[in-house]
């Protein structure tokens, strides 16, 4: 590699006393230099501040900033918005990071050309890491063109964990995390996909998940496809305002709505949905509705029009 590529990692803190050490302990433990941890405690009521600033006290590469309760996207924000590194990963509190993740994340960048590097996300911890790799369709594959980078890796997780984002290219391109009640994730993820000139990924785990009971990503109601949908808007005007008109755009958002109602929808009984007036709020087609009861309990999908195959129901159970 030709020259020494940073990186700053960001975490969002809230109530997390339980976890944070691991989480902490996983990223000062990185293989790889120059990395900078920003620890951005969003009103902790807990422990977890002192925990933090704990950590800082031994480590010069981590700083601590505090806010009023804003949630974990004004979180982010504030925390990118002091960092200088050429690269940034957006990492959760309850999470812990592969040893070598950054080091092989950052040796896949092409010297840092590459606006988004991602690895795989390993959610079941007993299973087996092999396992876990053979169920990713692309294989170290670097992929560029908009229209194209978002139909061959729309299905991946859209998650920030398993993820290193070129500062300049979210800079340039004005992409931050919205303040949405749910869907934070899938925005910003879609924003960043549609505007990318070139996305790397690594068929490598770099992170281990932690399923938390009782988050907001584990509790389901029919209004949660309400506020998918408006994340999902939102990130559609976004990229219109950015790109010329694409009829390629337009299909892949309607197969990346129908998958992601699709996750949810599989946690109800049809007969749920179809007595509900859910889909009518949404305001989406009859076309689209069926192919969201067709794909409920189907371990894959494919979608007709772009030819997108969908595992992602299997992937989120």
């Amino acid at each position: 590699m030709d020259k020494q590529i940073s990186v700053s990692i960001i975490v969002p803190v809230y109530n997390v006393e339980k976890y944070l050490d691991n989480c902490i302990e996983s990223l000062v433990k990185q293989t790889k230099s120059a990395v900078q941890i920003i620890l951005v405690d969003d009103g902790s009521m807990d422990s977890s501040l002192s925990i933090a600033n704990k950590w800082a006290d031994h480590y010069q590469c981590i700083k601590v900033l505090t806010q009023k309760n804003q949630g974990a996207p004004a979180a982010r924000n504030y925390g990118f918005s002091i960092c200088d590194s050429d690269y940034v990963m957006f990492f959760d509190s309850d999470d812990v990071l592969r040893s070598d993740a950054l080091e092989k994340l950052v040796l896949a960048s092409e010297n840092g050309t590459a606006d988004i590097v991602f690895g795989i996300r390993k959610y079941d911890l007993d299973s087996d890491d092999e396992e876990v790799r053979k169920k990713y369709s692309l294989d170290n594959s670097i992929i560029s063109y908009t229209s194209e980078i978002a139909s061959q890796i729309f299905d991946e997780d859209p998650l920030p964990g398993n993820k290193l984002y070129r500062r300049d290219f979210l800079n340039e391109n004005g992409i931050l995390f919205s303040k949405l009640a749910i869907g934070q994730d899938l925005n910003f993820y879609i924003k960043s996909l549609f505007l990318a000139k070139k996305v790397i990924f690594i068929n490598s785990i770099v992170m281990d998940y932690r399923v938390v009971e009782g988050s907001i990503s584990r509790v389901f109601k029919l209004d949660k496809l309400m506020a998918i949908k408006e994340s999902e808007d939102d990130a559609y005007q976004f990229v219109k305002s950015m790109l010329p008109a694409d009829d390629q755009i337009e299909r892949v958002f309607n197969s990346s709505r129908v998958i992601n109602y699709s996750v949810q929808a599989e946690k109800l009984k049809k007969s749920i949905l179809e007595d509900s007036k859910v889909f009518g709020e949404l305001q989406i087609d009859k076309a689209t509705r069926q192919k969201v009861f067709d794909n409920i309990s189907k371990p894959v999908y494919k979608d007709p029009e772009t030819g997108m195959l969908f595992t992602a129901i299997q992937k989120y159970e």
